[in-house]
């Protein structure tokens, strides 16, 4: 290799980002006694050839801890986002990632865990990211110890900010506009600081919270909401039988999503997306059939060209055996990832497709993700540039790996152990980490500079 390998320790200015293998001494590195795993990685180990063609399930080195006294079943991870800068934050119901104090927030920047001053006072449901990179995180929660700021607050990268002293209740869903303000939905009818009538759903301006209800939702409750920025429409559904309904942001009109046949939809919605492929609303939860609909099992679409009601099922009418909570979009591999208290496929009748709590659909057919989920739900979704998928909710791992709340399935991984414990998952190949194996020499992988 005619580039210079460097140690980590030097300070000359990196130019080239690839990755190097060498073996050096036992003085020329740090102290520990590390070795990889022997995993699929491991056999393709060339000079900047770092690829692994088999997707698996793994998990951060720091176990996500719940300290509490509902007790350790609680524990939830039920939002993820990813930054501009991309950084993963998690929200949810927890309280500590290894000897990190984090309270319900963290944010994990590619190689630490970092919390947000105190975080939060009581369960996160729900985040998101506006145009300017800030995080708004809403729930059931006072705020922060120093602030108040009920179920939704802002995080400017820096320290926490009230928005007009949050809510009255429960902010259960928050959005983006393409204008760059954000949208909430939830169960609240006002205001804190300011005692602005909201009807369940509202706009914060950067200064004020703005009602964008209607009368029809005051006993209702919004659960999924989701944003149609070409056309400019929202989309809401949730419980209390509330009709799935749609906000002409442009008319501030609002209406049911209703077909030809007069058909609503108004059982129990928690998530909705738009599929960018044919740009249809897409909706999830505990949906069975409804009107004339039939064979409807939990996940069904609006087609907007046709004004019809299409189910996710297959060929022979299997879909989702049981509800549906959170439904994500992969720009990636263009499908839609769905996560739930789901197990296998049926139409009536159970089929022998096992899905665990998670599972795509490519516009004909639900797939497992690999061999699936433990635990009793996934609820969050997060998609890094490079195809991690980070799958949060009420988990243990997979069937081959113990991982409380969150899991990581890639294809681009190492994992970095002492003679017991999972220590390490390098995921981002742009990173250093020096490593040796357990005969004491030592390997280091690098970045690589002219």
């Amino acid at each position: 290799m005619d580039k210079l390998i460097k140690n980590i320790f030097g300070e000359k200015k990196e130019h080239k980002l690839e990755l190097g293998v060498k073996k050096l001494t036992r003085k020329n590195t740090c102290k520990g006694n590390y070795y990889v795993e022997k995993n699929f990685f491991t056999t393709f180990i060339k000079k900047s050839n770092f690829s692994n063609n088999i997707p698996i399930y793994t998990k951060f080195a720091q176990d996500i801890d719940i300290v509490n006294d509902f007790g350790p079943n609680t524990l939830a991870i039920k939002a993820m986002v990813i930054d501009k800068l991309g950084r993963l934050y998690i929200g949810g119901e927890f309280n500590k990632i290894g000897d990190l104090v984090c309270n319900n927030i963290a944010m994990w920047d590619g190689t630490k865990w970092f919390s947000l001053e105190k975080g939060i006072t009581g369960q996160v449901l729900t985040l998101t990211i506006d145009s300017s990179n800030n995080l708004y995180v809403g729930g059931g929660f006072g705020g922060t110890e120093t602030i108040q700021s009920s179920n939704i607050i802002k995080w400017n990268g820096i320290k926490w900010e009230s928005l007009d002293g949050g809510v009255d209740y429960n902010v259960n869903i928050v959005s983006t506009l393409p204008s760059g303000k954000i949208v909430i939905g939830g169960s609240f009818t006002t205001s804190i600081t300011s005692g602005t009538p909201l009807q369940k759903i509202a706009i914060w301006d950067g200064y004020n919270w703005v009602n964008i209800g209607a009368d029809f939702l005051n006993d209702k409750s919004i659960y999924g909401l989701a944003v149609d920025s070409k056309l400019n429409k929202i989309y809401i559904g949730g419980y209390n039988y509330l009709p799935v309904s749609v906000l002409d942001v442009s008319t501030n009109v609002w209406s049911t999503l209703s077909d030809s046949n007069s058909n609503i939809l108004n059982q129990v919605v928690n998530t909705i997306i738009i599929d960018k492929l044919s740009g249809n609303p897409v909706f999830g939860g505990i949906i069975e059939n409804f009107g004339t609909i039939t064979g409807v099992f939990n996940v069904i679409s609006f087609n907007l060209s046709t004004n019809t009601w299409v189910p996710f099922t297959n060929s022979q009418g299997f879909g989702l055996d049981n509800q549906c909570f959170k439904l994500f979009y992969d720009d990636i591999n263009k499908k839609i990832i769905a996560g739930g208290t789901f197990y296998q496929l049926t139409n009536g009748t159970d089929s022998s497709t096992f899905l665990k709590k998670v599972a795509t659909w490519n516009g004909l057919d639900w797939s497992p993700i690999g061999e699936g989920i433990n635990g009793s739900y996934v609820e969050s979704f997060a998609l890094q540039p490079d195809g991690t998928l980070f799958i949060g909710g009420s988990i243990l791992g997979s069937e081959n790996l113990w991982s409380n709340g969150l899991v990581i399935y890639t294809n681009n991984y190492v994992n970095i152990r002492d003679k017991k414990n999972l220590l390490y998952t390098l995921t981002d190949y742009n990173k250093s980490i020096t490593i040796s194996n357990n005969s004491g020499s030592k390997y280091i992988f690098q970045k690589v500079i002219e």
